[in-house]
């Protein structure tokens, strides 16, 4: 998956803009579930388009005050309703909130959502560098301060791995030969 643009309603219209950074612009990978999701929604996508038939839209009229009647072009969006057109922020934010119902997990925010994800992978120890690209951070450092919370434990662990790689009869220290000086 690529993201290229964000999306927000202003006033009533979808407004696109190209991501504010270089780094926002990337290439995401997705987990076989996520993409088996993704691909379960296009075809699903397709059926609507196929019963909105000239009701599908890609374009729409502006209504806001100043732009009234300027074209919004939005050919293939990725979330869309029955009839082509953007899904509406508060849409997310209602489905979010029933599926949290339905799961029996806290209500959050679905921008939360990001910073649960790069807590999750920063513990199961993905370097701070991988998370902060599949964030679309302009820097590590950036990722390190939101996320510096996380950090401590994952310094123990280091801290562990390193005190077992060095004990005595380590198996990877003899593969490694860490356990003789150089010659």
């Amino acid at each position: 998956m690529r993201v290229l643009a964000t999306a927000r309603w202003r006033l009533g219209d979808p407004v696109f803009r190209p991501a504010k950074m270089e780094s926002s612009k990337r290439r995401v990978l997705l987990t076989p579930e996520a993409v088996e999701a993704f691909m379960t929604w296009r075809v699903a996508q397709r059926a609507d388009r196929l019963r909105a038939g000239s009701a599908w839209r890609t374009s729409l009229p502006a209504v806001r005050p100043g732009h009234e009647g300027e074209l919004i072009e939005f050919a293939d969006q990725v979330f869309t309703d029955p009839i082509g057109r953007p899904v509406h922020q508060r849409q997310v934010e209602r489905a979010h909130a029933r599926v949290c119902r339905l799961a029996g997990v806290q209500l959050v925010r679905p921008h939360d959502l990001r910073h649960s994800f790069a807590t999750l992978m920063l513990t199961i120890g993905v370097t701070p560098k991988v998370v902060a690209e599949m964030l679309g951070h302009s820097s590590v450092n950036l990722t390190l301060t939101l996320y510096s919370h996380v950090l401590p434990h994952m310094q123990r662990e280091a801290v562990e791995k390193l005190s077992q790689l060095l004990s005595p009869g380590s198996p990877d220290l003899e593969r490694n030969n860490l356990d003789r000086p150089p010659s």
